[in-house]
């Protein structure tokens, strides 16, 4: 259980689904994060979720639970490689928008709000149907 709940995470973390072949170490690009040297892996590994917002996992997954039960079939049709087709090609905005030694700027959180709330929604909707259709 532990292994599938990191998977369906990783998956669905911008930083660790979309690769670019030509720049592998795209995540690692140092750059500065209100105020810190930091990596863009490192701001989506959790520091955009606590940068504005002081928000605990459970008020997080209040904000995103909003499909409606058409929507919840949509996201969660298709299978494994189906999800990680789709989480890459939402993420595509987070990892490209960023270079090395690029100044995040405040709005980075505000600005990609959409990509995180979407990845956290999808990403529990898979991990539902997978243990559903497990147990």
């Amino acid at each position: 259980i532990a292994l599938i709940v990191h998977l369906m995470g990783d998956m669905h973390c911008p930083m660790h689904i979309v690769y670019i072949p030509k720049n592998m170490t795209k995540g690692k690009a140092e750059v500065t994060f209100k105020g810190q040297k930091t990596t863009l892996h490192s701001i989506w590994d959790g520091k955009i979720f606590s940068a504005f917002y002081n928000w605990s996992f459970s008020d997080l997954a209040h904000m995103v639970d909003t499909a409606s039960k058409k929507e919840f079939r949509e996201i969660t049709e298709g299978d494994i490689y189906d999800y990680a087709s789709d989480s890459a090609r939402n993420s595509w905005p987070a990892v490209c928008a960023y270079g090395e030694g690029a100044d995040i700027p405040s709005t980075y959180v505000v600005d990609m709000r959409p990509v995180m709330f979407s990845q956290l929604r999808n990403g529990g909707y898979r991990l539902a149907a997978i243990f559903n259709d497990i147990f």
